[in-house]
């Protein structure tokens, strides 16, 4: 967040600089780079919303004009300022020896059985983890905080991710299962991940957010496969043995949200209660109703003047799932009413959200501005 804590007045343009056209903001970015933001004052100061004084970084993304990464020594030398020094040179050199001592490759393999395990235990929640997390996890080498530890852990999930150079499993490429490690801070991979989707850092923070959503949805539904990577890597899992026959696909996908048994049950519950979503109750719902455009709405009621779907999101859903549901509803709605217009049918259609926990407060703006209909805390077991 910027601010000006010891600033009591709450008035805008107060000093004589508020009364110029841009300013220039840096940000160190923890991994020995900078962002330089360039921003409208008057905009800025507009978006002084958290207490009095203060603008989250989220809203200079959001306004700013101008936005580059570069690296820190060269913003010092534009601003003719000298870098910190690290005086500790007998600790400084430990560490450098200690960078090029760590086996990357034996680590890349702790890292991704750990993290097949966090998508096979995953019951809801975040489905990310931090790099710090991950680094303990693992035992890796410390510390876990700085430049150093940032580059060396990029660096072995950087060989983590060419462990799958080449790999299919039933014909589908390996998902980036990388971009399940963010900084915990922006809670957002680094840059790094650019080596496997070089459009990433051209990303602006809501869109990188939006690759994960995607990415997330493929790593979670690549489900019982990632225990055939592992084996094809001669990687043991971490809290499962493998039988002697190679692992299998399995008969649902017991790693993620979409399809769980917890979904399903939810999914079965709605459709033969439509009360529950104001529906009438003599008409049974239709369980994974396909739609023209490829996609499946979770449950769709269907009388002669109102045609009602609903995207249902069980306990497993976090946040970032729950507001995917918001705008799946949105989608779904569209490709109805173009389904209905294109035969000449004439009907109403909706589509609501169904949730068997509370919706998060963090989405009741966007529910509201989508205008979507959502019934939460549903007991359905």
């Amino acid at each position: 967040m910027v601010s000006s804590t010891r600033r009591e007045d709450s008035s805008y343009g107060s000093v004589g600089w508020h009364n110029r056209d841009y300013i220039c903001l840096f940000r160190e970015d923890g991994e020995g780079s900078c962002i330089v933001y360039i921003c409208d004052i008057e905009e800025l100061l507009g978006e002084r919303k958290d207490g009095r004084h203060g603008v989250l970084w989220s809203n200079v993304e959001k306004i700013a004009q101008y936005k580059k990464r570069l690296p820190s020594e060269i913003v010092c030398k534009l601003l003719d300022v000298k870098p910190l020094e690290n005086t500790d040179k007998p600790a400084k050199d430990t560490e450098a020896k200690k960078s090029k001592n760590i086996n990357h490759k034996k680590y890349a393999k702790k890292c991704l059985a750990y993290l097949v395990k966090h998508i096979r235990d995953f019951k809801g929640g975040n489905k990310y983890i931090t790099y710090g997390e991950l680094a303990e996890a693992v035992n890796y080498p410390k510390p876990y905080t700085g430049n150093l530890f940032g580059k060396q852990i990029g660096e072995t999930l950087g060989v983590m991710g060419h462990l799958f150079d080449g790999m299919t499993i039933d014909g589908e490429t390996i998902p980036i299962i990388q971009a399940l490690v963010v900084n915990s801070g922006n809670k957002l991979p680094s840059d790094g991940l650019k080596e496997f989707n070089p459009s990433y850092p051209k990303l602006t923070a809501t869109k990188k957010k939006d690759f994960l959503l995607s990415e997330y949805k493929k790593i979670f539904s690549f489900g019982g496969r990632w225990d055939k990577v592992l084996h094809n890597l001669n990687i043991t899992p971490i809290g499962k043995k493998y039988s002697k026959r190679k692992p299998g696909r399995g008969l649902y996908n017991p790693y993620g949200s979409e399809g769980s048994p917890e979904h399903r049950a939810l999914r079965d519950y709605i459709a033969a209660h439509p009360e529950m979503v104001g529906y009438d109750k003599n008409i049974t719902g239709v369980p994974e109703y396909p739609l023209r455009s490829g996609d499946s709405v979770d449950v769709v009621f269907e009388s002669l003047n109102k045609l009602l779907g609903v995207e249902v999101k069980s306990e497993r859903s976090g946040n970032d799932d729950i507001e995917r549901g918001l705008y799946q509803c949105i989608k779904y709605s569209a490709v109805l009413k173009s389904e209905r217009d294109v035969n000449q049918k004439k009907y109403d259609v909706d589509c609501v959200l169904v949730l068997a926990t509370a919706l998060p407060r963090q989405l009741y703006q966007v529910r509201d501005k989508l205008g979507i209909t959502v019934f939460e805390n549903i007991e359905y077991k």
